[in-house]
């Protein structure tokens, strides 16, 4: 899904005010709640490719990663009057995107158990180097990969959006409707499990 045909579809509803690269995350935001769509593009310019990679980590599913996070920027559209600078416009974005993401994967659990489906496919699209190297970088993934799956949930959550989509403890904390504190607790834990885990690739 081309990210500019949910902003086309977006028809300004109050004379247009200047908005730049430069404008914070929460003027766009008030932008938006007025109607401005120069606003509200460069909002989705700014997070589709950050909110479609963590769609994906959820649902493993590009095609439906894409229609998730098309379906945040709709619903930021229609319920823009609704929005509160109460938190981050990031944390904001991807509590939005988690719910629909899960609410995505449940519905593909479904599909799959009523057609008798197994197995889920994961997408990599990374160009080799040497048989050899590429052998030993995906060994070498695998074994990281696995560790990272088994972490609980929360704490496996945690370390992905810390590490892999650069959120603070506060955003993540707001997201998961916690508090700062618990996600460094959970990060703690999560990099002492991880250390374990790997300890024979760190030299521990």
């Amino acid at each position: 899904m081309d990210p500019s045909r949910v902003s086309h579809s977006v028809r300004a509803a109050a004379p247009t005010l200047v908005v730049t690269e430069e404008c914070s995350d929460g003027l766009l935001m008030e932008r938006i709640r007025e109607g401005q769509r120069p606003a509200y593009s460069l909002l989705l310019e700014r997070y589709w490719s950050r909110l479609n990679v963590y769609a994906v980590s959820i649902i493993e599913d590009q095609d439906g990663a894409q229609d998730v996070v098309q379906d945040v920027f709709i619903q930021v559209w229609q319920k823009r009057a609704e929005w509160s600078p109460s938190g981050t416009v990031c944390a904001y974005l991807y509590r939005i995107t988690r719910n629909l993401a899960l609410n995505a994967r449940r519905d593909q659990r479904l599909r799959r158990e009523r057609q008798g489906q197994r197995g889920e496919a994961r997408v990599r699209d990374r160009a080799p180097r040497t048989p050899d190297q590429q052998m030993e970088a995906n060994a070498l993934r695998a074994e990281v990969d696995a560790a990272i799956a088994r972490l609980s949930d929360r704490r496996g959550e945690v370390f992905r959006l810390s590490r892999f989509h650069g959120l603070s403890y506060k955003e993540i904390a707001e997201m998961l409707g916690s508090s700062p504190q618990t996600v460094a607790n959970q990060m703690s834990a999560a990099l002492a499990e991880l250390r374990h885990a790997l300890s024979h690739l760190i030299g521990e």
